[in-house]
């Protein structure tokens, strides 16, 4: 995961582009640096419906007793992936193919 990103583009213009089922999330300006652990809209299906929520960005680990273990875990080497614990789940279950 890099450290930062920017999200330029209308987001009422995405919503309606992608025909979005709102989950009462408000009003979204570009944001121009988003970064690690800050909350941010997304995109994902549920029930094969387009829906919008706010998630936080970044990695906590289902092994975490705190959510302030992300925040180290900003960065993964793709040689170590399938093997570092803080990683293994989620790379082995939730990938993008």
């Amino acid at each position: 995961m890099c450290g930062r990103y920017t999200a330029a583009k209308d987001f009422g213009e995405l919503i309606k582009l992608m025909g979005v089922v709102m989950a009462r999330v408000p009003f979204f300006a570009p944001r121009y640096n988003i970064a690690p652990t800050q909350m941010a809209p997304v995109i994902f299906h549920d029930h094969n419906q387009p829906t919008v929520k706010l998630m936080r960005w970044g990695l906590i680990p289902s092994w975490a007793k705190d959510e302030s273990v992300g925040n180290a875990l900003i960065n993964a080497r793709s040689e170590t992936i399938e093997s570092r614990t803080a990683f293994r789940e989620a790379f082995k279950r939730r990938r993008w193919p």
